[in-house]
């Protein structure tokens, strides 16, 4: 059995143009390489500032709440005066003594003050908090 001849004793032309492409793959390689490496560099960065403007998001959010809680919680504990109190009156109370539980407010609020009970009772409102 015969060996079959090499590439360049059969076509030169043939032959250099496999060995242009083999070049031209090895360049190709390397630019997608260096293309990797880029696309890595700009997604680390992309995360890093999405990663600081979730931190500020989260402090912002954190003194909205903590704003949130103050402002509940003074409403929350007035205590209603049962000769001028309204229906509206004793629901405010109720439901901001309602949003500073719900938000998890650090301090807690003081009990329900019996008059509010009592106006709870007399305008059918459940004085849960």
């Amino acid at each position: 059995m015969t060996e079959p001849k090499p590439v360049h004793d059969l076509d030169p032309d043939l032959a250099k143009f496999l060995g242009t492409s083999k070049h031209l793959l090895w360049w190709i390689v390397i630019a997608q390489g260096v293309l990797l490496v880029a696309v890595s560099v700009v997604a680390g960065i992309l995360s890093i500032r999405q990663l600081s403007e979730r931190s500020r998001i989260e402090s912002v959010v954190t003194q909205l709440e903590a704003s949130q809680c103050s402002w509940y919680a003074l409403i929350g504990s007035i205590p209603p005066d049962p000769k001028t109190t309204s229906r509206l009156g004793v629901e405010r109370v109720e439901n901001s003594r309602a949003v500073v539980h719900s938000l998890g407010c650090p301090q807690p609020l003081p009990p329900p003050s019996p008059e509010l009970i009592r106006l709870g009772l007399k305008y059918g409102i459940r004085i849960t908090y």
